[in-house]
């Protein structure tokens, strides 16, 4: 999980409990404590956090702390280590939210003691086994000398104060038909399409003549493109597994064995087949060891035997080739070549465009009609979700648009890789049983995306206005 969704998650995990643990809050609940412990010792009555009239303790945001790591950890099962300072920022924000929510509320919004009463009867302690209200435990809870149902009240009070006011902002949100359809049809909607492509055709246009400024910018504009590291070329023969093997191969080789001859014989490497040539390589392309040793060897000299995690290998340095820059002379055909490619390319693209232009001016309605005036077969791109491929064109991101065509509509040309397309939209399939069915499931689901935007853009705004310290 990245960084950025773990604090997408904790985001929702601490506006959703902080506004949403106030039956819990009723009798003593138990917070296992973490063992994120401070560089130093903190005061638990030491001031951490202010936001205009309301100071946060260090008790307090520890206890938020360990409540929102244990619920991350109940739901995914682990927690990194690296990620505490993010949760870190991520309680803090939560904090503010619930200080500043809480004082908008109390601007505002009242609530009456049969609400209060209300909400602490039906907290779960005071729930029978078949969920129903419990007089008795509720009477003894009353009589509870430990409990002080004075700060209780309050509590729940700025609690539901909370709740109000979060409802308040949640009320603004609007999800239009429109909105709730469209979120459907993403996964749920296909188009067929009726298309000319007007193919870009590098072929027929003849290359020009390449300038020796030209090729002179190029090659000074692309300098890195022409830097060659220092690169070795190496043989060498490996035995995966039977180290005594390849000591008897390299007393061999010492006694004049020839190296490229016992390579074909004895190395279990495909390299075998051509004496144990690896070619030419550079650095961070072979494995550590093999590297080190390959480019620690002088041409004509042989390693001793090298362990790596293929086996075990004798290594003979056939040449090598020291970090240099291309010439432009050397690189020039390679230079030209490039150019030419690119102009040509360019102009086949405007005379593609040029023609696509015509196209498009002369449709009307009928798209066939003007297609068999300029000889372009009309394809039928088959039925095609959100997101899928036009047979033989794939697929590119502006296809999207197409799904935003009226019956009948023909868009706007799109440019592609090798030319253009225009569509003209034949064919709309949604399955409205299906929609009909799942749109309150859509509804919500939208509906929670935009009240966690809603609380943060309100946020954000009160943040800007309020006098906010940190000190942790």
């Amino acid at each position: 999980m990245t960084n950025k969704k773990l604090t997408f998650c904790l985001c929702g995990f601490l506006i959703l409990c902080c506004l949403k643990v106030a039956a819990k809050d009723i009798l003593p609940t138990k917070v296992v404590p973490t063992k994120v412990v401070p560089t130093k010792v903190v005061p638990p009555d030491k001031v951490v956090i202010s936001i205009n009239e309301t100071n946060v303790t260090y008790a307090q945001y520890k206890m938020a702390f360990d409540y929102h790591l244990n619920l991350y950890k109940e739901k995914y099962g682990k927690f990194s280590k690296e990620w505490e300072g993010q949760l870190k920022n991520v309680v803090i924000e939560g904090l503010i939210l619930e200080a500043l929510l809480l004082q908008e509320a109390k601007k505002t919004i009242k609530i009456s003691d049969e609400e209060i009463q209300q909400r602490i009867k039906s907290s779960p302690e005071f729930k029978d086994a078949k969920g129903k209200f419990n007089e008795e435990k509720y009477r003894m809870a009353l009589a509870n000398p430990n409990i002080n149902w004075e700060r209780v009240s309050e509590r729940q009070r700025n609690y539901l104060l909370r709740e109000k006011m979060e409802k308040k902002i949640k009320n603004e949100i609007k999800i239009p038909e429109q909105e709730i359809r469209k979120e459907f049809c993403k996964d749920n909607e296909k188009i067929r399409l009726k298309y000319v492509y007007i193919k870009s055709e590098e072929d027929k246009v003849i290359p020009g003549t390449i300038t020796e400024t030209e090729i002179e910018d190029y090659y000074t504009k692309h300098s890195q493109e022409y830097q060659e590291p220092e690169q070795v070329r190496a043989r060498h023969i490996l035995i995966k597994e039977d180290r005594l093997v390849l000591e008897d191969i390299l007393k061999q080789i010492h006694a004049g064995g020839n190296f490229e001859e016992l390579a074909k014989k004895y190395s279990t490497c495909p390299s075998n087949a051509r004496g144990g040539d690896l070619g030419f390589f550079g650095r961070g392309q072979m494995v550590k060891p093999f590297e080190d040793a390959a480019f620690s060897l002088k041409p004509g000299e042989i390693s001793g035997i090298v362990e790596t995690q293929f086996g075990f290998h004798i290594i003979k340095l056939e040449e090598r080739r020291e970090a240099r820059t291309r010439p432009i002379d050397e690189a020039k055909e390679e230079i030209e070549n490039t150019i030419n490619f690119q102009k040509v390319k360019e102009e086949a693209q405007k005379i593609a465009q040029s023609k696509t232009d015509e196209i498009y001016s002369k449709i009307a309605t009928d798209l066939e009609a003007v297609a068999n005036e300029y000889q372009l077969e009309v394809k039928d791109s088959g039925l095609i979700g959100h997101h899928q491929p036009i047979a033989e064109i794939g697929y590119f991101p502006e296809f999207e648009n197409m799904f935003d065509l009226k019956q009948a509509e023909i868009s706007k040309p799109i440019k592609i890789w090798t030319g253009f397309l225009i569509a003209q939209l034949i064919e709309r399939q949604i399955d409205e049983a299906k929609y009909n069915k799942e749109k309150g499931t859509i509804k919500q689901n939208i509906f929670n995306r935009k009240s966690q935007t809603a609380l943060e853009d309100w946020c954000k705004k009160e943040k800007q206005k309020a006098k906010i310290k940190i000190n942790l």
